[in-house]
């Protein structure tokens, strides 16, 4: 069995001078898999040697720091609190931590998304286009559909906002790792996501039939 403690010694602290927010960008350094493990179908996990975790659930992903992965704290359905120092996981398989971190990074976007989008959910495709869809999609059809509404919207949007909402919303990223990465400050980030939401809101509020049109087209 390989520790935590192991794998830290194994991999390399991450550079901090660039902040890796994406699978996409972290397949495009080339950086090699030191260890994965597939936890359930649809769900896995691996560590790479430049010392970033890449968790994913499904469609949903997140990349973190190995060496970032210290105390953890517990919330229980029932509300008690229990906290974990480092010390906890140090000796304990390697992907205990790190499993425990990427499904809550992967949690607090789906809470991020719910908030802001009371009937719709937003993903991102591999070609980086936005794919907002109702939470049923009967058909190939109606998916296509609203990706072509998505597109247009994609087109409204300059890079930072599509990078900062696809970072926020679909990867996990904090708007401290965001602004981080974009050498902007947080309240910059922060106006970055909120201006993207805008800007989405009025595309909907103005195009309401053609929202209608596609989400319920059979």
């Amino acid at each position: 069995m390989m520790t935590l403690k192991d794998l830290k010694k194994r991999v390399p602290v991450a550079d901090e001078k660039k902040v890796i927010l994406r699978k996409k960008e972290l397949l495009n350094t080339g950086a090699e898999i030191v260890v994965k493990e597939i936890i359930e179908d649809g769900v896995e996990i691996s560590v790479y040697d430049n010392g970033y975790v890449l968790y994913e659930e499904g469609r949903h992903r997140t990349v973190f720091r190995l060496h970032e992965c210290k105390d953890y704290d517990y919330s229980a359905v029932d509300g008690r609190k229990d906290a974990f120092g480092a010390d906890f996981f140090e000796n304990e398989n390697w992907y205990i931590l790190p499993l425990m971190v990427g499904m809550d990074r992967v949690e607090d976007s789906r809470r991020r998304i719910l908030s802001n989008h009371k009937v719709i959910s937003i993903d991102i495709e591999e070609n980086d286009f936005f794919s907002i869809k109702a939470r049923c999609v009967p058909d190939m059809t109606e998916k296509v559909l609203w990706n072509e509404m998505m597109r247009e919207i994609s087109d409204l949007l300059n890079e930072r906002q599509r990078y900062a909402v696809i970072a926020y919303y679909c990867e996990g990223a904090s708007q401290a790792e965001i602004a981080k990465n974009l050498e902007i400050s947080q309240q910059a980030a922060s106006g970055l996501i909120q201006r993207a939401l805008v800007i989405i809101r009025n595309y909907m509020q103005v195009n309401p039939s053609d929202v209608k049109r596609k989400r319920n087209k059979k």
